[in-house]
């Protein structure tokens, strides 16, 4: 039913809600606000549920690959938490970082001021 009625039903919502914006018409766009924005009592019970069993959300912590000591490719995992999002970018992005210092002291010489 979504494409037939529900496509119809939407392009009439947004056609009604253009038309209060187009016409500047304050009170009928914050009538129609109000009346689709309302929540009925017993969904605020629903949400009290939902909210009881609301999981943390989750993050995409990404693994940062390096060299190791031995010369060999690393993968280095970090925690899925906000401290662990922290950490991989400190690991990604040191303060300085020797290899861009090296290719400046490269580039120096060939630097016109």
């Amino acid at each position: 039913k979504v494409p037939t009625v529900g496509k119809s039903a939407i392009g009439h919502f947004l056609m009604a809600l253009q038309v209060h914006k187009a016409l500047a018409d304050l009170e009928a766009g914050a009538g129609m606000f109000d009346k689709y924005s309302a929540v009925p009592p017993e969904m605020l019970e629903l949400r009290k549920v939902v909210m009881a069993r609301k999981e943390p959300r989750k993050l995409l912590v990404q693994p940062h690959l390096h060299l190791g000591e031995d010369g060999k490719p690393a993968l280095k995992t970090f925690a899925a938490s906000t401290a662990g999002m922290v950490e991989s970018f400190v690991a990604r992005f040191p303060a300085e970082d020797p290899e861009l210092m090296e290719l400046y002291r490269q580039d120096l010489p060939h630097v016109v001021d």
